[in-house]
Formats: structure tokens, C-alpha cells, sequence
């Protein structure tokens, strides 16, 4: 093979642009799956090499990563979406498993990383923890095996993963804190999703000191966990007495919950602020139900989650940092209309 071909070789012999051949070998911009197959296929007939790839990952060797990540839940299904649209941009060099756990289930995560660890033809996992010793043990046994871990949406602290992509949590839950303060809130309850998940502990945690610092720790109830469930949030709600003023909600589930119960008892002086613009929570923020969401901006973390993980792949550990941060982003009534896809620009 020689190294001496070029992109503008590859574009003249398919009566093409060098910019569509530079898209199509390198993940960039849009560009059709036919036309990345196509560019590709030339690539190798012609003996292509990209310098910018490592010997780990060139033309001819595909690249197999695993991705965990919960099913049955709207919010994890636009992350899907971003990652199966960094997949695309990559195929056919890159091929994901995409396996769908439930978050408090971490036995059954670290089985199948164990089992990954033993033998499984892996370079890389994408995953969304919970927050488990026995998970952490695992994800150190899959990086012993020379398979990186990159964790998405939440992280795995303890465990030697190899790059976290997500929001900075303990932030957005101050920003929540700091927003609720300014609303003028009396006492405020806090539900949550699960207790194991760092990203629910993170952001309560950034709440909370919030309102410790502000002297207000006392107007703070609960936190109450629903297993992202949203009739346990109407449960849980109708158990506590209705001296509260504020709901803070961590979880998309849980605010989709905490939505419906104001809409259906019909309260009014309530200030809501819950994470997540799903299509059923911008619904209830647009008819005053929520006063304000938090996006996590659900797609592009799914996307750059997969682009970060092969970069890391490729490149090395050097040329990727160990926490990629995503946009904390606040939406009311006002501005919601403005929410689009972070991808579609």
C-alpha cells in the first residue's frame, strides 16, 4: 500500500469534491451513508492512508464498541438518537452494539462489562452507570483489558474510566438552586430518581449548598426518590402536606411526573423546576405546569459521546480530555420555542 495517494485522487476518480472525500473519511458534517460507503470503498481500492489515524484504526480495520444505556425512557431515547447519528457519520468502519439496562440494575451492568473484560472483541464502551462498587470493579477490568471506558450522562466515581461526557451536575443543580432562591420560594421539595445514580446525588448536592449558603437549608424537604417512575411521583407528592411553595425535580421521569400532578390538582403559585425538555415536559412548561426546564441537551451528548470515544480510540488518551462538558441550558414559557436539536444547525 502506498501513502502517497491523496484525497484529491480519491475525489477525481469518483467525479466528486475533496471536501465530500475529506467528510466521508474523517466523521465530518453531513453526508450521506451511500456516498461515506462509496469514498471509502475507492479509499482502499486505492491503497489510502490517513496519517491522522493511529495504526489502532485504519481503512480496513473496523472498530466495535458497546454501548449501555437505559431503555424505556424518552429522555435516553434522544441520546440514542445522537449516538446512532455519530454511528452513521462512521459506518462502515464503526459498528456498535447498543444494549439497553435499567440504571438500578447495577449487577447486571457489571456482569456483561465482566464478561466483556473476558473476551469479547471490544475496543471500546460507552455507558450510563450507576453508581456501584462491584460497576466500578468492572469498568477497571474492562481499562486492565486495554478496552477504554468512556461513562455519558453520568459518571462512575472510583472507577478508572477513561473520559466522562456530560453536564457539569453539581452546577446545574446550584443554577437550579439559585433560580428557585430568586423566585421567592417558601419550603421546597425535592424528588429525585434513584439513589444510586451520581448525576441525581450531584445535582441535589449542588441544590442543597445553594440554600446552606443562603441560610435557607431548613425550607429544604425530602429528597423523596421515585425510581423515575411517574405515577410514584403523584404517590409521593399526595403523602406529603401541601405547605411547600417550590418542587425541584432531578430526573426527566420525575418532572413529567411532578408536571401532571400540578396540571391535574389544578395548583396555582407553584414553582417547578425540573430537569429535561422532553416533548411531554416542554408540553407541561408550555401550559404553565413547569415554570422552568433544565436541558441537558440530550442528543448532542449522545453524539459527542461516540466522537469522543473513537478520537480516543485513534488518537490516544492525550488528545481527549477526561471530562467533556455539555451546555447547562434554563427554559421557560418565553423562550421554549427556541429549543431545537442541538444537532440541527
Amino acid at each position: 500500500m502506498s501513502d502517497r495517494v491523496s484525497l484529491q485522487d480519491i475525489a477525481d476518480s469518483l467525479g466528486i469534491s475533496r471536501g465530500t472525500v475529506d467528510r466521508a473519511i474523517h466523521g465530518r458534517g453531513r453526508i450521506s451513508r451511500e456516498t461515506r460507503e462509496k469514498v471509502l470503498a475507492e479509499a482502499r481500492r486505492l491503497g489510502y492512508i490517513d496519517k491522522k489515524l493511529s495504526s489502532f484504526l485504519s481503512l480496513q480495520q473496523e472498530l466495535k464498541i458497546v454501548v449501555l444505556i437505559p431503555g424505556c425512557d424518552p429522555f435516553f431515547e434522544k441520546i440514542e438518537e445522537g449516538i446512532k447519528k455519530a454511528v452513521n457519520e462512521m459506518m462502515p468502519v464503526l459498528h456498535p452494539e447498543i444494549i439497553h439496562t435499567a440504571l438500578d440494575e447495577p449487577e447486571q451492568q457489571a456482569d456483561f462489562l465482566f464478561s466483556v473484560a473476558r473476551g469479547k472483541n471490544v475496543s471500546g464502551l460507552l455507558i450510563v452507570p450507576s453508581e456501584d462498587p462491584g460497576l466500578c470493579d468492572a469498568i477497571n477490568s474492562c481499562e486492565s483489558s486495554g478496552i477504554r471506558v468512556a461513562t455519558l450522562n453520568t459518571d462512575a466515581p472510583g472507577s478508572r474510566r477513561t473520559v466522562f461526557i456530560g453536564q457539569d451536575l453539581y452546577a446545574s443543580g446550584r443554577a437550579a438552586g439559585e433560580l428557585m432562591l430568586k423566585m421567592n420560594c417558601g419550603p421546597v421539595v425535592i424528588l429525585s430518581g434513584y439513589e444510586n445514580i451520581w448525576a441525581h446525588s450531584e445535582r441535589i448536592r449542588g441544590f442543597k449548598d445553594i440554600y446552606k449558603e443562603n441560610g435557607r437549608l431548613m425550607d429544604l424537604i425530602g429528597p423523596f426518590y421515585t425510581h423515575d417512575l411517574v405515577e410514584n411521583t403523584a404517590m409521593i407528592l399526595k403523602k406529603i402536606p401541601d405547605s411547600y411553595s417550590g418542587l425541584f425535580t432531578v430526573s426527566g421521569l420525575t418532572t413529567e411526573g411532578a408536571g401532571r400532578f400540578v396540571h391535574e390538582k389544578d395548583i396555582e403559585g407553584l414553582t417547578l423546576v425540573g430537569f429535561d425538555c422532553t416533548d411531554e415536559n416542554i408540553s407541561l412548561l408550555k401550559s404553565g405546569n413547569i415554570s422552568c426546564l433544565i436541558s441537558q441537551s440530550p442528543q448532542l451528548q449522545g453524539y459527542q459521546a461516540v466522537r469522543r470515544l473513537v478520537e480516543l480510540l485513534r488518537q490516544g488518551e492525550s488528545s481527549v480530555a477526561a471530562e467533556i462538558s455539555i451546555p447547562i441550558d434554563l427554559y421557560f414559557r418565553e423562550n421554549i420555542n427556541f429549543y431545537r436539536n442541538h444537532l440541527e444547525l
